[in-house]
């Protein structure tokens, strides 16, 4: 009786067959939005001059699209998600929301991108330094931000320069929520820098 032998590489075609009918498949990438800004109210004493908002800047992983997260309650060690993204850098983001909100504050007569002003506009801008979700001892997640705002013009001494910190607890573990706290938390901020821009400029339109 005659049998027939196999080439030995047939014999692990079954097997790899089925590695790759089993092998998981890549995950696709989520982009996220910032959520829409609180409605804020008009200021009692806008500025006369142009206020320029410059696209916020960053270092390192808080520079790029990516999600962070940290493992730790401190935030003393962070990484990225791979598959969850901004759908802009987190600098451009922060420059667009900055001006909505001034546009609506009627902070100035006129806000605009950088590009798009004179010499003698009010520059504003911001530093990111930081920017992500972490665990909490309860086992809940948190997001911080802080971030460094300036306004200045020209040379001059900045009328205005602070650090700016918020923390907000998001409503369950899942990355929209932190997304939603994130939106909080700047919210916050924001009306703690109109808050202390407000005098400032009442007091610069007066000179």
């Amino acid at each position: 009786m005659n049998l027939q032998v196999w080439p030995r590489s047939l014999w692990s075609l079954p097997l790899l067959l089925s590695a790759c009918v089993s092998a998981p498949s890549i995950p696709e990438t989520t982009w996220h939005r910032l959520p829409a800004a609180a409605d804020v109210a008009p200021i009692s004493h806008p500025s006369a001059v142009p206020v320029a908002v410059h696209r916020f800047e960053a270092d390192g992983l808080y520079a790029d699209q990516a999600l962070l997260y940290a493992l730790d309650a401190k935030a003393q060690q962070l990484r990225a998600y791979h598959y969850h993204q901004w759908i802009d850098p987190p600098g451009t983001l922060l420059q667009r929301r900055w001006i909505g909100v001034l546009q609506q504050a009627q902070a100035a007569s006129q806000i605009v991108e950088r590009s798009q002003a004179g010499s003698e506009a009010w520059q504003l801008r911001g530093r990111i330094e930081r920017w992500e979700r972490a665990p909490t001892a309860a086992g809940d997640w948190q997001v911080q931000v802080a971030l460094e705002l300036r306004l200045q013009r020209g040379r001059d001494k900045p009328l205005l320069r602070k650090h700016y910190s918020e923390v907000q607890t998001a409503n369950d573990a899942s990355l929209e929520a932190s997304v939603q706290a994130m939106g909080e938390a700047l919210d916050r901020i924001q009306a703690a820098f109109l808050a202390d821009l407000t005098p400032l400029l009442a007091t610069e339109s007066q000179q």
